[in-house]
This record gives C-alpha cells, sequence and structure tokens, in this order.
C-alpha cells in the first residue's frame, strides 16, 4: 500500500525552527484513515490531535502534512496548548465523500498562537454532499459540514493555503479574537448552495487581506456581535459579496460595528436587520465590482436602530450588460459616501 509521512516536530521556535526530535506518523494515501490498522509507534493523524500530542510538548510544534492526497475524517484539535503550534500543509488533505453527520470536518477549540500556512489544500469533496442539501428550503435541516471552522481561537493566522469545494461554509470563526487571514484561496462553484467564504460571529480583530474568494454563497459573512473586522484587497465572485446578514433572525442577538472595507472587488450586499440590531461604524472604500442585479448596493435597516456611521468613498460598481445602469438603496440609514 502507497504511504506518506506525517511528521510532527517538537522544540522548535516557529519563526526559527531547528529540529531536535521528530516522530513519523504514517498515512496511507487515500484511504480512511480511522479505519487503518495502527501502532503505538504510528497513531494516525486524528488519534495525535485528538490527545494533544503536538499541544502539550515542551516547545513550540508543528504538525507537517507533507506533498500527496490524503483523506481525513472529522478531527477536533482542542487546546488549551503550552506553546504555539505551527500546522504546515504542503499536501492536499480530503474529507470523507458523501453527506456526514458531524457539522465540522476540521475543528480547532480554545488554542492561541496557532499558524496554519504552506500553501496546501483542505478539500472538502463537496460535489458529492452538495444534493443532499436542502437547507434553503426546510429550515430543520442537518447542515452539512464546514470545512474549517474556529472556535475560541485567538492571536493566530491563516495563510497561504486554499479551501475547495466544502460541503458547507469554508471557513468560519466564532469567539475568535485577532485573527489574520491572508493569501488564502476559497473556491467553489457558483451553483453550490450555502458555501460561504468566510463567516464570522461573536468575533473581533479579524483582518481578510490579499485574498481570492469564489462561491456559491456570501464571499464574507459577518454575523452577530461582530467588531472590527477589515477586509482589505480581497477578490470576490462568483458570489453574493460581502454581507452583514442573518442578523434578527435569532433572539439575543447582538450589534455589529466597526467593519472596515478597502481596495475589494466584489458584488456589495447587507441583508438588514430587525428592530432589535444595529450596524454602525462601516467604512466601504476603493470597492468596485460587477453586478448582474439593477441594485448594486442596498442598505436596509431598522427603524428603531438605524445604521449609523457609515461611510462610502471611490465605490465603484457596473452592471455585467454593458449599457445598463444600476442604483442604490438606503433604508434609515445614517452616513456619507463620496467619489460614488
Amino acid at each position: 500500500m502507497t504511504a506518506a509521512i506525517f511528521i510532527w516536530l517538537t522544540s522548535c521556535f516557529l519563526r526559527r525552527c531547528w529540529i531536535s526530535s521528530t516522530q513519523q506518523h504514517i498515512i496511507h494515501k487515500e484511504q480512511e484513515l480511522s479505519t487503518l490498522e495502527t501502532t503505538a509507534s504510528f497513531p494516525t493523524v486524528e488519534q495525535i490531535m485528538r490527545r494533544n500530542d503536538a499541544c502539550n510538548g515542551n516547545g513550540a510544534s508543528v504538525l507537517y502534512v507533507p506533498k500527496g492526497d490524503y483523506v481525513l475524517g472529522p478531527v477536533v484539535f482542542s487546546g488549551p496548548c503550552k506553546r504555539p503550534i505551527m500546522f504546515l500543509m504542503t499536501g492536499v488533505l480530503k474529507a470523507l465523500p458523501g453527506p456526514s453527520a458531524v457539522s465540522n470536518w476540521i475543528n480547532f477549540r480554545n488554542v492561541s498562537l496557532l499558524l496554519i500556512k504552506g500553501g496546501g489544500t483542505f478539500d472538502g469533496q463537496g460535489p458529492s454532499a452538495w444534493r443532499f442539501n436542502n437547507c434553503h428550503k426546510d429550515p430543520n435541516c442537518r447542515p452539512l459540514p464546514i470545512n474549517l471552522k474556529f472556535d475560541s481561537v485567538m492571536n493566530s493566522r491563516i495563510e497561504f493555503v486554499k479551501s475547495v469545494n466544502s460541503n458547507q461554509t469554508h471557513i468560519s470563526f466564532h469567539g475568535c479574537k485577532n485573527v489574520n487571514i491572508t493569501d488564502v484561496e476559497v473556491l467553489a462553484p457558483a451553483e453550490s448552495s450555502n458555501t460561504d467564504g468566510i463567516k464570522m460571529g461573536r468575533s473581533s480583530g479579524i483582518r481578510i487581506l490579499n485574498s481570492k474568494i469564489s462561491t456559491g454563497d456570501d464571499c464574507v459573512a459577518i454575523l452577530s456581535r461582530s467588531s472590527n473586522i477589515e477586509v482589505s484587497n480581497v477578490h470576490c465572485g462568483p458570489g453574493h459579496g460581502i454581507s452583514i446578514g442573518s442578523l434578527g433572525k435569532y433572539h439575543g442577538e447582538l450589534h455589529v460595528h466597526g467593519v472596515t472595507v478597502t481596495g475589494t472587488y466584489c458584488p456589495l450586499t447587507d441583508q438588514g436587520a430587525s428592530s432589535h440590531i444595529q450596524i454602525r461604524d462601516f467604512t466601504y472604500r476603493n470597492t468596485r465590482g460587477t453586478t448582474s442585479s439593477e441594485v448594486a448596493v442596498s442598505f436596509e435597516c431598522s427603524k428603531k436602530f438605524p445604521c449609523k456611521n457609515i461611510v462610502m468613498t471611490d465605490v465603484n460598481f457596473v452592471h455585467s450588460k454593458r449599457g445598463l445602469s444600476l442604483k442604490s438603496t438606503c433604508s434609515n440609514v445614517i452616513g456619507r459616501s463620496f467619489g460614488l
């Protein structure tokens, strides 16, 4: 059977990593890891992550996926960890094909100083599961798995990796603080429903920079109780653009504020808010895009809590059909516009 090596490196610093010891963990290509025979010397990557071998070392650790294609079942990496940890991806990790009963494929929880990088790919194998997605029709449906889910992750970076064909949302943050996403590529066809690119809720200090997001749903979705969000130099499309969406759908949702969008190419949408939600302190600067809708920008805000401090500077949208004009709609918005 063809095999490859998953290497766990310990006792090194993330910026200048000198390998003092290594353990080699065999991952068999194109096989379901959870069904493979293992020994005490060669646990699977799932076992490593679940028992936190890489998390509890004395020095900083590196989880390394070398070049090659590997199939990986659902896993949870749960902290807190004693030291920084790098997930170095140079290969391709593939989810198990078909629908799954779990809500997340790869889940990082309660981790600080996490670095994910390396040019590798997380492939959710969505085409084998999308036909089972009926959430747009059935509100009581079972959602398909998220490719990469981050819960309570702090002071971390995700860079130079790719998420492809997620069953559902590609990258999701909940309760996270100070996370930079740089030079990331998210890919799914336009007809893949509910495949949001990057989604966040109850998070702050999330920065999405120099990235490309092409999906069948929102490019970036910013949900309840999110603040100090920056989207800069991001190419969106196909997809539904940058959305402040689903607000007011659930009881107890909180305000969203401090969002800045600059140098970004995409359709720009705002799904509005209920009477319990306020959107404030938003800046859209140097943003351009192409849309097939006659409404390029729409703000439908709450009468009770109107959108406040909305600034739009040098925003340019054109219709996908040459010669057709566009319009913008605003309801209950307090703000300014320049160079529209």
